[in-house]
């Protein structure tokens, strides 16, 4: 017996990700050309990754009810796992004195998505010690995440104007349709290409880098908007996996739009990606400071060809201040991002940024055994929201887990 319980609250009871790496074996080699000895590496490396997400829901009283036994929509939980085996090669070729060029592949083959292919070619030409040009090309698959592939269904009714049926102005009759979505267990990897130019400088300890960098991203998981679903349907070009199932025995209005997520997004990128790094030593420590930064300079997001006409985060940059002492070293990271408008550009989420602390102590006790432990958004800054409450909250994996503690262990013989 089934009991349904109306709750005003929902609880994530759980959210567990666990990466295990099975195998690894890598391998490096050197062999002489006109510039110095060439230098490849290959290697194969086994990876098997649980996701546990599951939500319960709590009602006035403070009592916890399975989700699935809750009338309203309150959240989707998943449980899923994924294997995946790899195998990469990459070599540096010193052409001539100056001039080096790298070389790389990597087959990654999944349990549930088959196969991704990831290229690269990079040049590097020293003008002098201090100075350095460089461009690279590189064309990568990634795996659409198992939210996108196994997310349970949800339904919802949407406000759609049928291509089909006409009002008595003879315009498209609209009316409320039963709406369906869900993950999709036929998606396939998605494609993005890059393509970056640009130089490094050293001096010393100290370093600087500046690289223009174009990015395209195609097949990217999203649900497609009901109303193309419904126009390409009535124009004999149904999108894959979809489906609209009409009346066809009364009026032919649309009874329901099955929806799943599907590779209909594009995404197209471009701008300028620094770096600054500077080492000094102590008597006590050694100390490093690394700072990324990026400044995006144009970007286009389109679902089925159809622009979004949302904001972006424009401004990102990441530092890590490092200290090294023997065995120990700690690191303290800073990170934010700009401000954007929502995706209908009402409102304008504010910017965000937050602070981590890791410690590591390596060969603990010379045992081979590695330590590394800290707290992550120790600030425990919360999701940014959208200030009118079109959008909700901007769940990002930083803002969204709030202040975390943690402590890994490795064991190396």
């Amino acid at each position: 017996m089934t009991n349904n319980v109306t709750a005003g609250s929902s609880l994530n009871a759980g959210s567990r990700q666990n990466l295990h790496h099975l195998t690894q074996l890598s391998q490096n080699k050197r062999m002489f050309l006109p510039g110095g000895a060439a230098r490849w590496t290959f290697g194969v490396e086994a990876e098997n990754w649980e996701h546990r997400s599951v939500y319960d829901f709590r009602d006035g009283q403070g009592r916890s009810y399975d989700n699935s036994d809750v009338i309203g929509y309150g959240g989707a939980s998943l449980v899923a796992d994924r294997f995946r085996w790899s195998a990469m090669a990459e070599s540096t070729l010193p052409i001539l004195d100056g001039w080096d060029l790298t070389i790389g592949g990597r087959r990654d083959d999944y349990d549930d998505v088959g196969e991704a292919i990831s290229l690269l070619v990079a040049n590097s030409y020293r003008l002098n010690d201090n100075l350095a040009l460089r461009a690279s090309w590189n064309r990568a698959a990634h795996p659409p995440s198992m939210f996108a592939l196994y997310s349970p269904e949800a339904q919802y009714y949407t406000h759609i104007c049928d291509p089909l049926l006409k009002d008595e102005n003879d315009d498209p009759l609209c009316y409320w349709v039963h709406l369906i979505v869900g993950g999709n267990p036929d998606l396939e990897s998605d494609d993005t290409e890059r393509i970056s130019v640009g130089a490094t400088t050293t001096f010393g300890g100290f370093s600087f880098a500046a690289d223009l960098f174009s990015t395209v991203h195609d097949d990217l998981p999203t649900i497609a908007h009901p109303h193309a679903i419904v126009d390409e349907a009535a124009a004999g070009n149904l999108l894959p996996g979809t489906e609209v199932v009409r009346d066809e025995a009364g009026d032919n209005s649309i009874e329901r739009i099955i929806s799943p997520i599907g590779l209909f997004g594009e995404t197209r990128v471009r701008g300028i990606a620094l770096h600054m790094g500077v080492d000094w030593e102590t008597d006590w420590a050694d100390f490093g400071l690394d700072v990324h930064a990026t400044r995006t300079l144009h970007y286009k997001h389109f679902v089925l060809g159809e622009e979004d006409t949302g904001g972006y985060v424009r401004d990102r940059a990441h530092a890590v201040l490092q200290a090294h002492r023997g065995d120990f070293t700690a690191n303290w990271s800073a990170y934010g991002r700009s401000g954007y408008l929502n995706s209908i550009n009402t409102a304008r989420f504010k910017r965000w940024y937050g602070h981590d602390l890791t410690l590591q102590w390596q060969d603990v006790l010379g045992i081979g055994l590695d330590l590394t432990g800290g707290v992550l958004n120790i600030a425990d800054r919360g999701a940014t929201l959208d200030p009118s409450d079109d959008d909700g909250p901007d769940r990002t994996l930083d803002s969204d887990r709030g202040r975390t503690f943690f402590l890994n262990a490795m064991m190396r013989w």
